[in-house]
Formats: C-alpha cells, sequence, structure tokens
C-alpha cells in the first residue's frame, strides 16, 4: 500500500488552503492514486 504523507494530514477545508502550491499538486497527485487504486 502507498504511504499518501499529504492526505493524512487533511483533516478538513482549512488543512487545504494552509498548502504550498507544491503541496497541493502533491496532494492531487495522491488523490488520483488512491481513487486509481480503490477502482482496481
Amino acid at each position: 500500500m502507498t504511504d499518501y504523507k499529504i492526505i493524512q494530514t487533511i483533516n478538513g477545508p482549512e488543512d487545504v488552503k494552509k498548502l504550498s502550491m507544491e503541496q497541493l499538486e502533491e496532494l492531487a497527485s495522491e488523490i488520483r492514486e488512491a481513487l486509481f487504486n480503490r477502482l482496481t
């Protein structure tokens, strides 16, 4: 199983607002990977 470092730190919208652009890109990548893993 993949280690989702950013996803694990998100507890609500305010946590997402505090992320840098680089962290948001990583979060998007983690979300895509998590969705793909759930669908396959």
